[in-house]
C-alpha cells in the first residue's frame, strides 16, 4: 500500500560494502538520502568532476510518478528530493564495475550500472544549473542583465518561469523572446496577497524553480512565498542598505546629502529590506546628480552585481551565519 511504502524504513548497506572491499578498490560511495541523487552523489567526487547517469537503467517504483503526479512535482526536484529507487551509489573503476555489480547481486542485492546507456534511457547530468523563477513589474533591466549572463555563460543557470503583477510589463516581452514561460497573474482577480503568492508559488514548483529572483517587482511578497522558498528568495535594492531602504531610495539619499550610495543584493526577509546582505557596490552622489542621473548610474551597477550574486549561488559559496552571510572562495563540498 502507499502508506506502507511511504514508512518503510531505511536500507543499511555496511554488510554488502565491507564485503565489496575486500575484493574490489571501491572509489566512493553515496548514501542517497535528503538531496536525492542530484546532490548526494556530487559529494563523493573530486573537485569539479560531474557525474553523468542514465535514467531507466533501473527500475523506478510506482511510488515516484505518484508522488511526482500528486504533488505536482518537477522531474529534476523529483531527482532532488528523492532517491528515485537508488538507495546506495557505489564509485568503480570500469574495470571493476561488471565485477562489482554480479557480486552485489550474489550478497541478495538488486544492483544496477546506472552510467550505462541502454535502450529507453536518458543522459541525466548532475552538472545542474540554478533554476531561477522571476517575479517582475515593469522594464526589467535586471532581468535582461541576468538572461544575458546566462547566454553568454557566465552563470550557469536557466530562468523556468517570469510572473507578472503588470500584464503589460516590457519584461515579460523580453523573456517570452527567448523562450521562457511567462505567465501574467493579476492580483485584483484574488482575494489576498497570500491567496496571490500561493498562486506564484504553485506556478513555480510545478516550473522547477529553486531560487526567486525580484527584478522590479513592485509589489510585497508575503510569508507564504518566503516559507515555501526560505532564505531563497532575493532582492536588489538600489541603496546601501540598512540606509534608505523602501521607495525612492535616489530621492532620500539626495535629501539626505550623503557622498556616496550604492545597491543591495539580499536576501528578502518578511521585513522592509531588512534580509540578511549578499553583496553591495558602492557609487558616488556627484555635487550635480538628479534622482534620475543618480539611478542610471546605480543600475549601472545593478546590472553587474544581481547576476554576479546569482553566480555565487550557482557555485554554492553562500553561507548563512545568523544575520551575516559568509561567500567561500569555492563551493561547498
Amino acid at each position: 500500500t502507499l502508506g506502507k511504502a511511504l514508512i518503510r524504513p531505511t536500507r543499511i548497506y555496511v554488510k554488502t560494502v565491507l564485503q565489496l572491499m575486500k575484493q574490489f578498490n571501491l572509489k566512493g560511495m553515496a548514501h542517497i538520502t535528503g538531496g536525492g541523487i542530484t546532490e548526494n552523489l556530487p559529494r563523493v567526487l573530486p573537485g569539479k568532476c560531474q557525474p553523468v547517469i542514465y535514467k531507466k537503467s533501473w527500475p523506478v517504483s510506482p511510488i515516484f510518478p505518484l508522488l511526482k503526479k500528486m504533488g505536482r512535482i518537477d522531474e529534476d526536484e523529483m531527482y532532488r528530493d528523492f532517491n528515485m529507487g537508488i538507495g546506495f551509489i557505489i564509485v568503480v573503476s570500469k574495470k571493476d564495475a561488471d565485477g562489482v555489480l554480479l557480486k552485489a547481486r550474489k550478497l541478495g542485492e538488486q544492483a544496477y550500472r546506472i552510467e550505462k546507456s541502454g535502450k529507453g534511457t536518458t543522459r541525466f547530468s548532475m552538472d545542474e544549473k540554478l533554476r531561477i523563477g522571476a517575479l517582475v513589474s515593469g522594464f526589467g533591466s535586471n532581468l535582461l542583465a541576468i538572461m544575458e549572463a546566462i547566454e553568454k555563460k557566465e552563470l550557469n543557470a536557466e530562468i523556468r518561469m517570469v510572473i507578472s503583477n503588470k500584464k503589460t510589463a516590457l519584461a515579460l516581452e523580453r523573456a517570452s523572446e527567448r523562450g521562457i514561460k511567462t505567465c501574467h497573474l493579476d492580483p485584483a482577480q484574488y482575494k489576498s496577497l497570500n491567496d496571490y503568492d500561493k498562486e506564484i508559488v504553485r506556478f513555480f514548483r510545478e516550473s522547477g524553480v529553486e531560487w526567486v529572483v525580484l527584478a522590479g517587482y513592485l509589489k510585497l511578497v508575503s510569508d507564504d512565498l518566503l516559507s515555501a522558498f526560505p532564505n531563497r528568495v532575493l532582492n536588489i535594492h538600489p541603496s546601501l542598505l540598512p540606509a534608505f531602504p523602501g521607495l525612492y531610495a535616489q530621492r532620500q539619499a539626495l535629501e539626505y546629502g550623503v557622498k556616496v550610495t550604492g545597491c543591495t543584493v539580499h536576501l528578502v526577509d518578511s521585513g522592509l529590506d531588512t534580509g540578511p546582505i549578499i553583496v553591495q557596490d558602492a557609487v558616488p552622489v556627484l555635487e550635480d546628480d538628479t534622482e534620475e542621473s543618480l539611478k542610471k548610474r546605480i543600475l549601472e551597477k545593478e546590472h553587474h552585481l544581481y547576476p554576479l550574486a546569482l553566480k555565487w549561488i550557482s557555485e554554492k559559496r553562500l553561507k548563512i551565519e545568523g544575520r551575516k552571510i559568509v561567500i567561500s572562495q569555492t563551493g561547498a563540498s
